[in-house]
This record gives structure tokens, C-alpha cells and sequence, in this order.
């Protein structure tokens, strides 16, 4: 079903911008040390935006899984 490949590329992507925010973080204290003010704004927005689009892969994930367990019940109490 389509629900199973949309969670795993959400999962991917999650993946991917924790990873982006996580590496941006590093910039970010390598500008610190050398006192790059301007730097360190742009390395924290992207921080800030990775880790606004993996918060909301979690919150897509929860709603496809919700919405597989649903559909699932939904199946096994149909009468015929």
C-alpha cells in the first residue's frame, strides 16, 4: 500500500535533515570560534529549518501509521 512507501521515504528524509541539522550545528560553532556573526545566523537558520522539516516528517509519520491502524480495523470489522 501506499501508506508503507510514504512512510519510508518520510523516514528517509528525516534521516536526511537531522543529519543536515546536526552538520549545520557544527558550522555554526565553527563560526562561533572564529567570531563569523553573519555565518553563525545563516548556519543557525538552516539548523533551525532542517530541524523544522524533520519535526514535521515525525508528525507525517505518526498520522500514515494512525491512519494504516485505522484502515486496518476498519477492514477487519466490515460485515459481508
Amino acid at each position: 500500500m501506499w501508506r508503507e512507501k510514504a512512510i519510508k521515504i518520510s523516514l528517509g528524509v528525516f534521516a536526511f535533515n537531522l543529519l543536515v541539522a546536526i552538520g549545520n550545528l557544527g558550522f555554526a560553532y565553527g563560526h562561533y570560534v572564529k567570531h563569523e556573526m553573519w555565518s553563525i545566523a545563516v548556519s543557525i537558520f538552516f539548523v533551525c529549518l532542517n530541524g523544522g522539516i524533520a519535526w514535521n516528517e515525525t508528525r507525517n509519520i505518526k498520522q500514515y501509521r494512525q491512519e494504516l491502524k485505522d484502515e486496518m480495523w476498519h477492514s477487519l470489522t466490515r460485515e459481508y
